[in-house]
C-alpha cells in the first residue's frame, strides 16, 4: 500500500534532521541571496506593480488601456469603492524591469539547483561538499541546464500561471468598474452570478497552473540527481518519474498549501525551513513511487 502523505512527510523530516549539517549553509546562502535581490529589486525598479489611488485624486479616470508618452497605462474605476486602479509604464522602466530581473535569474537559477543537489547527496546518505555549489556557475552545461530548468519552472510556470488567472481577473474587473448600488434586482442577480463565475474561474485557474507546476517539478529533482544528464533526459525522465502517480503527487504538495502561504507572507524567509522540508519529503515520495512502480511490475 502506498504510504499517506503524513508517513511520508515525517521519513523525509527525519533524514532532513540527520542531514542538516551537509546542507544548512547552501540553503541560507541562497535564502540570504533571495532575500537580498528580493529588496533590491524594489529600489532597483525591478518590481512592477499596481497604484491604489482615491478618486478624487483622479476624477477623470475610465476604466481601460491608454498610451502615454513612451509608455502606457492600465485603469481600473471602482466607483462603488471611490478608488482607482492604475499601472503606468514607459518603455525604459520595462526593459529596466526585464534586465533587473534576468540579472537575479541568471544568478539564483544555477544557486536552486546547488541547493537541491545538496539536498538530493545528503537523502542518498552520502557527504555534501558546499565547494559543489560553484560548480552549476564554472560548468558551463551545468549552468546552461539549470538555467533551462529554471526557465521552464520559474518563469514559464508563473507565465501559465497568469494565464489561468486572466479569466477570473477580467471578470472580477468588469463586476468592479462599475456601480452595483442601486441596480434593479435582475442587474443584481447577474453581478451574483458573474461574482460566482469570477470566484471558480480563480479557483480553477490556480488549482491548473499549480497541477501543471507539480507534474513538471520533478525535472529539478532529476537534474539535482543525474546533472549528467542531458537536458532532454532531465525533462523526459523527471516527468516520467510520477508517471501514474500524479494525482497522488498533486495531493500531496497540496499539504504544503499553508507552507507556500507563509513563505509568501514572510518575503521567502521561512523557505530556510520550508525548502529541505518540501524537498526531502518529495524525494521519499519519488522512492516510495518507484518501489510501488517495481512491486507493481512483478506482479504483472
Amino acid at each position: 500500500m502506498f504510504p499517506v502523505s503524513g508517513q511520508l512527510k515525517l521519513e523525509g523530516k527525519k533524514v532532513m534532521g540527520k542531514t542538516m549539517p551537509f546542507w544548512i549553509k547552501a540553503t541560507f546562502l541562497f535564502i540570504g541571496l533571495q532575500l537580498l535581490f528580493h529588496l533590491l529589486r524594489g529600489s532597483l525598479g525591478g518590481m512592477l506593480g499596481w497604484y491604489l489611488m482615491h478618486l478624487s485624486e483622479f476624477p477623470e479616470a475610465v476604466t481601460g488601456y491608454s498610451t502615454i508618452e513612451n509608455g502606457f497605462q492600465l485603469v481600473l474605476r471602482m466607483e462603488d469603492l471611490d478608488a482607482v486602479a492604475a499601472i503606468s509604464l514607459t518603455y525604459g522602466q520595462i526593459m529596466w524591469f526585464l534586465i533587473i530581473n534576468l540579472l537575479v535569474f541568471l544568478i539564483l537559477a544555477p544557486m536552486k539547483m546547488a541547493v537541491v543537489e545538496q539536498y538530493w547527496v545528503a537523502y542518498k546518505g552520502e557527504t555534501s561538499i558546499f565547494k559543489r555549489v560553484l560548480h552549476w556557475y564554472t560548468d558551463r552545461k551545468l549552468f546552461g541546464k539549470s538555467i533551462v530548468v529554471g526557465l521552464i519552472l520559474d518563469l514559464g510556470c508563473r507565465l501559465i500561471a497568469i494565464l489561468a488567472l486572466l479569466p477570473s481577473s477580467a471578470l472580477y474587473a468588469m463586476i468592479y468598474s462599475g456601480s452595483i448600488i442601486g441596480v434593479s434586482t435582475e442587474e443584481s442577480v447577474r453581478l451574483s452570478l458573474l461574482s460566482f463565475l469570477a470566484l471558480a474561474f480563480m479557483i480553477g485557474g490556480a488549482l491548473l497552473s499549480f497541477y501543471l507546476y507539480t507534474i513538471l517539478y520533478p525535472i529539478r529533482y532529476c537534474l539535482a540527481a543525474r546533472p549528467d544528464y542531458s537536458v532532454g533526459q532531465v525533462l523526459r525522465r523527471g516527468v516520467d518519474s510520477i508517471k501514474g502517480y500524479r494525482g497522488e503527487f498533486f495531493r500531496f504538495r497540496l499539504t504544503f498549501l499553508h507552507w507556500y502561504l507563509m513563505s509568501f507572507l514572510t518575503y521567502g524567509v521561512i523557505e530556510l525551513y520550508v525548502l529541505p522540508y518540501l524537498s526531502f519529503s518529495s524525494f521519499q515520495f519519488l522512492q516510495e513511487a518507484a518501489k510501488d512502480r517495481q512491486e507493481k511490475n512483478k506482479t504483472n
